[in-house]
Order: C-alpha cells, then structure tokens, then sequence
C-alpha cells in the first residue's frame, strides 16, 4: 500500500511540475515577444557581456550605464509609457 501511495505523488508531483513548467515557458515567450527587438538584443548583450566576469564595482558600474543607456534611448522611454498606459507598443503593431 505504502509503494502505491508514493508512487501516487511521484506522479501528482511530476504533473505538477511540469504544468509549472509549461507555465513558466508560456510565460517566458510572452514577455519576450512584448519586448521591442532592440531591448531583446541588448539584454542578450549585456549577459554575454558580464556572464564569466567576476562581480566588480567596476562591472557594477559599468552595467548600471548599460542598462541606464538602454532604459533612456527612444525605444526605452516607449515602452515605459506603452506600460503605464497600458496599450500595445508600436513595435507590435
């Protein structure tokens, strides 16, 4: 009895995870098809960028200026307002 009780919630437990799964990759996709190509690019950039380098003030600073540039540029400043206006970027449409 004890066998089939584990084997109940091993399989309740891998259904779970991977409807988690699903989820989380729906997820994923749906939040990278809403970016703009640009902030796509750079953000894949900057993990290129500081992935293997070890954590520095420096690489702090110099990734807050990335991120800075990025959120300032034209494209950055759209999609603040597409958010808090809440309608569908020029990039979607």
């Amino acid at each position: 009895m004890q066998n089939i009780r584990q084997n109940l919630i091993s399989i309740a437990i891998r259904n779970i995870l991977k409807r988690l799964h699903y989820d989380c990759v729906n997820q994923l996709f749906k939040t990278l098809l809403s970016d703009s190509p640009n902030a796509i690019t750079e953000a894949k950039c900057l993990v290129w960028a500081i992935a293997a380098q070890p954590l520095t003030v420096t690489l702090i600073a110099d990734t807050v200026e990335d991120i800075t540039r990025i959120c300032t540029s034209a494209e950055g400043r759209d999609g603040v307002r597409v958010f808090l206006e809440k309608r569908k970027s020029s990039w979607l449409q």
